[in-house]
């Protein structure tokens, strides 16, 4: 999440804008699960994504909470220790 403050809830909608469709969005995916991680101190989740977006690593993208929008980042590989260090100690 751009805000590592917030968590979403399994099952938001991720959106874009689209004109002519109701709120003027359009549902291109969804949260699958999210949680915060104590470790990184920010929230982490999985999301399934069209594959264009999915593929961009760093791309931004929009999750509907409460009414209102949010931003998250597409991020590839592991959260923590992606090159298996502690794994090693």
């Amino acid at each position: 999440m751009v805000d590592s403050t917030i968590v979403p809830e399994e099952g938001l909608q991720v959106v874009q804008l689209k004109e002519g469709t109701p709120l003027g969005l359009e549902t291109i995916g969804w949260v699958s699960s999210s949680r915060f991680s104590p470790t990184l101190n920010e929230s982490i989740g999985l999301c399934w994504l069209p594959p264009e977006l999915a593929a961009q690593p760093g791309a931004t993208f929009t999750i509907r909470r409460n009414g209102a929008l949010v931003e998250a980042v597409v991020h590839h590989g592991a959260f923590y220790d992606p090159s298996g260090e502690r794994l090693r100690i």
